[in-house]
């Protein structure tokens, strides 16, 4: 089995729990612009659409389809749209500037993400490669409580670049003197985890609970982050 020294983990929906996180935050929104009373009758309903909207758009970011300004002016707007509110662009980025006050703000983690870095972190180096933004990603590792593992955190912002662009794959291996032989990429984007790893060359465990169909085989694939220490 390959020693590996640096593991790179993304962050959400790997190890921070982005859609329980997400649906506080979004129900922080309803309340707050009181989207009832402006005619969105059922919050689970409009948090149904929210969610497959955002991660549509969030394919299509990755596929380089969409910028990350259209993501963010989009996602309310298509989504209370589809709830049967039609609000303007003024409102949606209103609506997604709350969105990323409250989002960081979310405490809970995919099962098994504390237990596993406390095992890992004495015995590798663990950095966090992500596509979200440094200032954002930070709150979230904070306000989960697992800031104290990571030795470094890449993300878009700093790189200039959104996984799978190289660019972003470089730059962790600069900022933490890793070689790809010694790193490990653990995603649960097949896009943007697993392809851009591969393409650079890095060895990757894809994290896939839901047992997407993928089109290229990672180095290891797994459906709960506990089989991670049979891998390494």
């Amino acid at each position: 089995m390959k020693k590996y020294k640096h593991l790179f983990f993304d962050l959400d929906h790997t190890l921070w729990d982005f859609e329980r996180n997400a649906k506080d935050a979004i129900y922080q929104i309803y309340l707050q612009f009181d989207l009832e009373t402006k005619g969105i009758a059922s919050f689970e309903d409009f948090f149904h659409k929210f969610s497959i909207i955002n991660k549509s758009l969030w394919k299509q970011l990755d596929n380089k389809q969409i910028s990350l300004h259209d993501l963010k002016e989009r996602r309310f707007r298509e989504s209370t749209a589809a709830s049967g509110l039609i609000i303007d662009e003024t409102l949606s980025l209103d609506l997604n500037h709350a969105f990323l006050v409250f989002l960081p703000e979310g405490k809970h983690l995919i099962e098994g993400t504390k237990e596993l870095l406390d095992y890992l972190s004495p015995r590798y180096q663990l950095h966090l490669l992500t596509n979200g933004v440094l200032d954002i990603q930070t709150k979230k590792i904070e306000s989960s409580g697992i800031s104290q593992y990571f030795s470094e955190i890449i993300t878009n912002d700093l790189a200039n670049a959104l996984k799978p662009d190289e660019k972003i794959f470089k730059l962790a291996l600069q900022k933490t003197n890793a070689t790809l032989q010694e790193s490990l990429m653990i995603g649960d984007n097949y896009e943007s985890d697993v392809l851009g790893a591969l393409n650079i060359g890095m060895d990757v465990v894809f994290f896939n609970p839901d047992d997407e169909p993928i089109t290229a085989e990672p180095t290891h694939s797994i459906k709960k982050l506990a089989e991670l220490l049979s891998i390494l």
